[in-house]
């Protein structure tokens, strides 16, 4: 019994010293610690090296996913798409911020007249801070503006950051919704978010971490500087949140074998409805964006299950904006492939296997918006005519090819739009 208890102590020990080195060969802590206890330059901690180990994003019980707190990262863009490389900063309140000096800071949110919320698009990690909209919407308009975004947020999300943020009274909220967040074979859509939370007792969605021990805690200081020392330093910890995210989240087949090619040209709505079965063979996100380019008719039973998903949300966040007396309208963000000369290189990727000249418009999407929207006085923006009218009069690119997002005239464009009068 000696020796099992010998091998088990010995094995104990193995195993502890291969964490620690583990630790501190992946982890953070290094510059943790002086930052913490020596007190350095509080940008000292901005090294190649923290670039490298900085875990961006952190999970929340309602938002499902944040920004970490007061940290930065480094976006290096593709050569294809310029190249360069973009640093951003993180405050408090898992905002992006102007830089290191505003990082310490807590978001008032009833500071701002209006608030830009949206997924990826919002998040623009592929421009620096000054170039976003609202930074050009702020300079233009002489209104206080604030954006919120993130990757892969829909509907729900924005839903649940607003409610979960005091708002000013007579704000004005633009919500930037994304194609993606109505397909049933994105992971990420609205429906499919309900998939990996639960309902809590208070009646709203609810996502888990592996932090179930904080809550014996409460809200006390030290687990929670724990926590966040954790997630932000420690390689095993956010391996552990990697790993249960994966497992939890639905696995949609990103094509089928051997899909054919998309090369239409889908701008104008389709409204011959067995014109459809034409595009079985292709994979399965091209198809679920080639069903919303069809007249609403010829929706299936799950688009449009899908779909009403992200308009109930969206109603919420309405709700949430007239308990202060506040305005809001909804803007369709249209993907590069609405757009013949955007995209193309993203276009070509396996998950989409599109030609580089392929266009497909989601217009009928945005007028089932609007139908479905018309009680609440709620203005609906198609983005796809705004961008195709400012194509024609500048024959500009708005959209970096690899990458997809926005590029900096679109921003610009965008944020000098936003600045006129709320309709």
């Amino acid at each position: 019994m000696k020796s099992f208890a010998k091998i088990v102590f010995i094995n104990s020990i193995i195993l502890i010293i291969g964490v620690i080195f583990l630790e501190l060969l992946f982890g953070n802590w290094t510059l943790y610690i002086s930052n913490n206890f020596l007190k350095k330059d509080s940008t000292a901690r901005f090294t190649d090296r923290y670039y490298e180990t900085v875990f961006t994003m952190c999970p929340d019980e309602r938002l499902h996913h944040i920004y970490c707190p007061e940290i930065s990262h480094k976006n290096k863009m593709l050569p294809t798409d310029g190249g360069e490389v973009i640093v951003s900063f993180i405050n408090k309140s898992s905002i992006r911020v102007a830089g290191p000096s505003d990082m310490s800071a807590v978001t008032d949110v009833t500071s701002y007249d209006v608030i830009n919320i949206g997924d990826s698009f919002l998040q623009a990690d592929e421009i620096p801070y000054e170039y976003t909209l609202s930074s050009v919407m702020e300079e233009a308009s002489g209104k206080t503006v604030l954006q919120v975004g993130m990757g892969s947020w829909a509907p729900l999300n924005f839903y649940a950051w607003l409610k979960k943020n005091e708002l000013r009274k007579n704000v004005e909220v633009n919500m930037f919704v994304m194609t993606n967040d109505f397909l049933p074979n994105y992971g990420l859509s609205n429906l499919n978010y309900y998939r990996l939370g639960e309902m809590g007792e208070s009646g709203e969605l609810q996502f888990g971490d592996f932090s179930f021990m904080w809550k014996i805690f409460g809200e006390s200081e030290f687990p929670s500087l724990l926590k966040h020392a954790l997630v932000m330093n420690s390689a095993i910890y956010r391996l552990l949140l990697r790993i249960k995210t994966k497992w939890k989240e639905k696995k949609s087949p990103l094509s089928i074998s051997s899909p054919d090619m998309f090369s239409d040209i889908l701008t104008d709505p389709v409204k011959d409805c067995d014109r459809i079965k034409k595009y079985e063979n292709i994979t399965v996100l091209t198809r679920d964006y080639v069903r919303l380019a069809f007249n609403k008719s010829c929706w299936n039973e799950e688009l449009h299950k899908y779909v009403d998903s992200a308009i109930k949300d969206i109603r919420k966040s309405i709700n949430e904006v007239n308990k202060v007396g506040g305005k809001m309208r909804i803007l369709m963000i249209p993907a590069a492939w609405a757009f013949e000369d955007e995209g193309v290189d993203g276009k070509t990727h396996d998950a989409y296997n599109m030609d580089a000249n392929a266009a497909i418009t989601a217009e009928p999407l945005v007028e089932y918006l609007k139908l479905k929207l018309s009680d609440t006085n709620i203005e609906v923006v198609s983005l796809e005519k705004l961008i195709k009218s400012a194509k024609k009069q500048t024959n500009k690119n708005y959209y970096f090819p690899t990458d997809g997002h926005w590029n900096k005239k679109a921003h610009k464009m965008l944020g000098t739009w936003l600045a006129e009068p709320f309709h």
